[in-house]
């Protein structure tokens, strides 16, 4: 399935492999990269999402329609093509303020899973608009959002409900291929764990009263060692990372 998977695209476009040792060799990577998934019967779901930035990335460097092993090696491979991409994209942005926002754009866009019962981190959609924490973000925030999308590492659409624009990355296997990422949620682990849950019993409070703010349920909100630890310890150490 996999050799057709690779194989067919291929010909219905008129492009040609070098040879078939090219395809077994992508195969082959595409079932080794699961080395690092925290449980079983993962990689089935995530291999394909790889194999196409893969495959698209080796047909951008095609030479004469021929997809060649030189071009192969040079991206990378399968577990290196998509790292070494989005590597080239962030070193890419003009400043450090846009790598910044670029980073808390990337962790904003991602549910931490319990690794304890091997569930994974994964991609979780988000409103565009929640992604700057004050309005003197908006556009440089916007300027981010949009040269990732130009680069494919994350994807816009619209809530069916709301109309809102969202953002979401355009795969897993980002999250699980791309270092700097992995480092940053390794990192941040304990702020985006708390920052996370807080968003959750924000919007249960939220819901008590959505029209009325002044008649939700006060019980819903930070009290006692919660709220101190909230004031004293992130919103002192991330207060950008917070919005009002």
């Amino acid at each position: 399935e996999l050799d057709e998977i690779v194989r067919q695209p291929a010909k219905s476009a008129g492009i040609a492999f070098e040879n078939d040792d090219l395809i077994e060799l992508i195969i082959k990577d595409a079932e080794n990269s699961d080395h690092n998934e925290i449980g079983e019967g993962i990689a089935d779901s995530t291999m394909l999402p790889l194999l196409e930035f893969t495959l698209t990335r080796l047909w951008e460097r095609r030479q004469d329609g021929v997809l060649t092993l030189q071009a192969y090696q040079a991206i990378g491979g399968v577990t290196g093509a998509l790292t070494q991409w989005a590597d080239q994209t962030y070193n890419r942005l003009k400043d450090k303020t846009q790598q910044r926002l670029a980073h808390r754009i990337f962790t904003d866009l991602v549910h931490l899973g319990n690794h304890s019962q091997k569930l994974p981190d994964s991609r979780q959609r988000r409103a565009l608009a929640s992604l700057w924490r004050n309005p003197d973000e908006e556009e440089t925030v916007r300027q981010v959002v949009q040269q990732l999308v130009e680069a494919r590492l994350l994807v816009t659409g619209r809530d069916s409900m709301s109309n809102e624009e969202t953002v979401e990355i355009i795969h897993d296997a980002l999250l699980r291929e791309w270092g700097r990422l992995r480092s940053w949620l390794e990192e941040d682990h304990r702020f985006l764990l708390w920052h996370q849950k807080f968003q959750d019993r924000f919007q249960d409070w939220v819901e008590t009263n959505p029209a009325d703010d002044t008649q939700r349920e006060q019980d819903k909100l930070l009290q006692g060692s919660d709220l101190t630890e909230a004031i004293g310890k992130w919103l002192k150490d991330h207060a950008a990372d917070l919005n009002q």
